[in-house]
């Protein structure tokens, strides 16, 4: 199984990275490829206590259904829902995005090797430690494939 909780897993997804240039086009969706550089930070960050999701009933209520799609078998749907923080609209920098995500991801593999990934995501409820690597790499996986790397 893919990881981003390895050196070597982190470093197959920088190696991926590395591949986009600022002309990348997606295949599918509205963000560009900065913007897209930008929304993978996030959710590496939630766990880390550096991003907050806005609190909602609703995902409270349906957030555990969403929970098992997410860690189901098999890639995530294209164009699926995202939440507000999430979605990113305005012009970002190609370089600084960049770097900025590898230094989130590298920040989320050593929170995960140290053992300090929290116990639950505030939408999707509790989560393993194997959990939490399944869902990371499932969505960095499915964004830098957005973009054919």
């Amino acid at each position: 199984m893919p990881t981003v909780h390895t050196a070597e897993g982190v470093q197959e997804y920088i190696n991926r990275i590395d591949k986009l240039t600022p002309q990348s086009q997606p295949l599918w969706g509205k963000m560009n490829v900065a913007q897209m550089l930008c929304h993978l930070q996030g959710p590496l960050e939630v766990p880390l206590g550096r991003h907050e999701l806005p609190k909602s009933f609703m995902m409270k209520i349906i957030g555990p259904m969403i929970r098992k799609k997410i860690l189901a078998d098999g890639p995530l749907s294209k164009n699926s829902p995202t939440a507000s923080t999430l979605k990113i609209t305005d012009d970002r920098d190609f370089e600084k995005e960049k770097q900025k995500l590898v230094a989130a991801l590298k920040d989320y593999a050593k929170a995960a090797q140290d053992g300090k990934l929290p116990g639950a995501h505030p939408y999707w409820g509790k989560l393993s430690t194997q959990e939490w690597d399944k869902m990371q790499w499932k969505h960095l996986d499915h964004h830098l494939g957005q973009f054919g790397v």
